[in-house]
């Protein structure tokens, strides 16, 4: 059950403005990029529909078990496709990349932090219920896409496939591309001591959303440009950390796994013999 005060909160209307995404992305995200700071928690109303869910549930849940688990994660530091570069650690499940890993498989995550894998898992679920609870019609959508175009076996939870762990990463202005369309990504931000900035920056809506430890963010990433302010921090074991969870439509094509072995077989064998290889 949620207790009552994360669900007692504000309506706030917003018009979403245009914008050339060309001046933004991958840039970084400045204060100056949109007037309003907004630290308290709403939901942002547009046209009549619920746009963002932004709460704080510290004092409503006890993160710090999850947080412990994030802390001692191994992060890489890679280049994007998109060129943006992130300090960061993905895990749920992966689609099939054709030239790398052509088959849907389950993330690293399994083999190297199985306990941190459960408390994601875990966590994905109680986000859930937050997100239907605050938007119970999105939900509902969300609910049906997951469950006839994504294997049970390739979900996280029930919407979720997939996720990443960002770690003290200021975020250049994105937009997060290959995710279903027109439903809601979901982000939890945990600070610790000596850490300032780190504002989510959305600059359709000329807002910024403060994002203090322990607070969740909802909306759809895909649809809407975002990105994250310098991250300032006074003291040397000072975080930002920010957990995104979503749903990918590459999973969409996710044969059950024992299928998804076969198929990388037969796919591999079709390869060596248009390149003429030699079969064992």
């Amino acid at each position: 059950m949620l207790a009552a005060a994360a669900m007692e909160i504000p309506d706030r209307r917003l018009q979403r403005q245009r914008i050339k995404p060309g001046d933004y992305r991958l840039r970084t995200a400045q204060t100056a990029d949109c007037a309003e700071l907004i630290d308290q928690p709403c939901r942002i109303l547009d046209g009549g529909q619920v746009r963002i869910v932004y709460l704080h549930l510290a004092g409503v849940e006890d993160w710090r078990p999850l947080v412990t688990q994030l802390r001692a994660l191994r992060y890489d530091t890679t280049q994007r496709t998109s060129g943006m570069t992130s300090t960061s650690r993905v895990f749920g499940y992966e689609p099939r990349k054709v030239m790398r890993k052509d088959y849907c498989s389950m993330t690293s995550l399994i083999q190297d932090a199985p306990a941190t894998l459960l408390g994601l898992q875990g966590a994905a679920e109680r986000i859930e219920h937050y997100y239907e609870q605050t938007n119970p019609l999105l939900y509902a959508r969300h609910d049906e896409v997951a469950r006839n175009k994504v294997r049970a076996e390739w979900r996280l939870s029930r919407l979720f496939t997939s996720g990443i762990v960002n770690f003290n990463n200021p975020l250049p202005y994105h937009y997060d591309a290959g995710n279903f369309a027109d439903v809601w990504s979901a982000m939890l931000v945990f600070k610790g001591a000596g850490v300032a900035g780190g504002e989510l920056a959305v600059p359709e809506y000329g807002a910024r959303f403060a994002l203090p430890d322990h607070s969740l963010f909802c909306f759809d990433g895909q649809g809407l440009l975002h990105g994250v302010t310098p991250i300032i921090k006074t003291q040397p074991d000072s975080y930002r950390l920010s957990v995104v969870f979503y749903s990918l439509r590459a999973m969409w094509q996710c044969l059950p796994p024992s299928a998804e072995l076969r198929r990388i077989r037969t796919v591999k064998t079709a390869r060596e013999r248009r390149r003429g290889g030699h079969l064992e």
